[in-house]
């Protein structure tokens, strides 16, 4: 089965792979290990952090992914390393120097026999606010 993430020896995306040049509300996925440095990152995580997987992989997520307000990084609500998390809304930094809102999810992964580690998702705090309303959604609400 094709994987999704660019890795070190693999930068192509499986065919029919959207890349709408926008993050998407779906999410930017990305995988951690053990230590929580990046193994794997998605075409969706470029396009949400504007950073290319060569100047992520390898790298500490508490790097990547620290609260531009707070400097703090993920790995202090890792708690005991073996129960999902989620943080944010949270501003990052992405590579361009803007602020981007984003909530993180991370779920433990099993990386084969033996290693685990952790499947981070990463969604753009401004798809999550969108307020849902019947004057913005005419005849989705009953009554209308």
């Amino acid at each position: 089965m094709a994987s999704i993430f660019k890795r070190h020896d693999q930068g192509v995306r499986p065919h029919g792979t959207p890349s709408s040049g926008m993050p998407t509300p779906g999410g930017a996925t990305a995988v951690l290990d053990q230590h929580l440095r990046f193994t794997g990152w998605s075409r969706e995580a470029e396009e949400l952090f504007g950073l290319a997987s060569e100047e992520v992989l390898g790298r500490f997520a508490d790097a990547v992914l620290a609260d531009t307000e707070t400097g703090a990084g993920i790995s202090s609500a890792a708690g005991d390393g073996g129960t999902a998390w989620s943080l944010g809304p949270r501003p990052v930094r992405r590579g361009d120097g803007r602020p981007v809102p984003v909530s993180l999810s991370i779920t433990p992964l099993a990386l084969g026999v033996g290693a685990t580690g952790w499947l981070l998702v990463a969604v753009d705090s401004d798809w999550t606010e969108v307020p849902l309303s019947p004057a913005k959604l005419p005849g989705t609400f009953p009554g209308e």
